[in-house]
């Protein structure tokens, strides 16, 4: 059976160099055994705070008890400062109890680790899931040499979401195990993703720091798709890629109403290092004309490579993420930045793309 788990926390930025110094050193990933309740998180939602009608939160930096209790905390951060986040989340964090046993079977007792929490005013919502990868995408990018070892793995990626709920500036966060590739097949899931924009002053803004912790369990290596990826490049050399102007007038006539769209389609390579075979992997909304909307635009793609190379195309696919935004709106952009899912070797991708 296969096993997959995907979360999502918004985590606040720090504040500075100092707050980054102080950082516990020893990585505790601490299981919650008792969360709080909403109203134990409204009764402690700073007076300043709710006058402004600011929403916020805190970072504490805590250890445990033998009895789960989060004990010798600290503030570590609060986002925005001096309107008592920082002390609503000591009085808070009373109430909160963790598993004495990390996520590994590590005793967490005596060792320091981070907790937050977070307030909103009214009117205001952190993002929400609205579409994730299905588990047979998870298996579509299952690392070869993870399944070669029949290892499971897990990653997270940190990113950036857009106000219409895309995520964008991914970076892996982490991996484990380190060095079988979890972390680039966590990226390559990236346009798939879709959620509810962070709401400010009832306004849509931009949520930075966004982790999507993402688990790969149970994938045996002959259920795996054929054409897993073996790595991930993030700036591919493109000879030429649509104009902004191209992206604008492919906009579908009967998207009036959708504001922005988002594609992903995954291709393969012809001789001349076009775009070819391209199947849409994920279109938000889905059926209003953004997947042909991308399809129309993969003859403007066109990938560098030396003659010498040209045999080896044919073993390449990428991934191709699309943003769409309606051109009669102020900030319409163009496409992002393609995503390699099959590379080659190590010592062959020198070769191919010299640094």
């Amino acid at each position: 059976m296969k096993v997959w788990g995907l979360a999502m926390m918004s985590a606040l930025a720090l504040a500075g160099a100092a707050a980054a110094q102080d950082a516990p050193k020893d990585e505790v990933r601490q299981v919650t055994a008792r969360q709080v309740t909403p109203t134990e998180i409204a009764a402690t939602y700073p007076k300043a705070a709710a006058d402004q009608k600011v929403s916020g939160g805190a970072v504490l930096d805590c250890t445990a008890d033998d009895q789960g209790r989060e004990v010798d905390c600290r503030i570590f951060k609060e986002d925005p400062e001096g309107l008592g986040f920082g002390e609503a989340a000591m009085a808070l964090v009373t109430k909160e109890r963790v598993k004495t046993k990390d996520r590994n079977g590590q005793s967490i007792v005596g060792r320091r680790f981070l907790t937050n929490f977070r307030w909103l005013a009214p009117g205001d919502s952190n993002p929400d899931w609205m579409k994730k990868p299905t588990a047979q995408d998870l298996g579509a990018v299952f690392p070869v040499a993870a399944a070669k070892k029949g290892v499971d793995g897990s990653a997270s990626i940190k990113c950036q979401l857009s106000i219409e709920g895309f995520l964008q500036k991914c970076v892996v966060a982490s991996e484990t195990p380190p060095g079988l590739g979890f972390g680039l097949a966590a990226l390559q899931l990236a346009p798939q993703f879709r959620m509810t924009p962070k709401i400010r002053g009832g306004k849509p803004v931009v949520s930075d720091d966004v982790v999507i912790p993402i688990v790969w369990k149970g994938f045996r290596s002959d259920s795996l798709p054929r054409g897993g990826g073996n790595g991930l490049v993030l700036d591919p050399p493109w000879d030429a890629t649509p104009s902004a102007e191209q992206v604008r007038a492919a906009w579908p006539a009967n998207a009036k109403d959708a504001g922005t769209g988002q594609v992903a389609l995954r291709c393969g390579f012809d001789k001349t290092g076009g775009l070819t075979r391209c199947d849409i992997i994920s279109e938000l909304p889905a059926n209003r004309g953004f997947g042909k909307a991308a399809r129309s635009l993969v003859d403007n793609f066109r990938v560098h490579f030396n003659p010498d190379q040209k045999k080896d195309l044919d073993d390449y696919a990428v991934d191709v993420p699309f943003r769409f935004r309606d051109p009669a709106s102020p900030e319409a952009r163009k496409v992002t930045k393609p995503r390699w899912i099959r590379t080659l070797t190590a010592d062959g991708m020198a070769a191919v793309y010299p640094q």
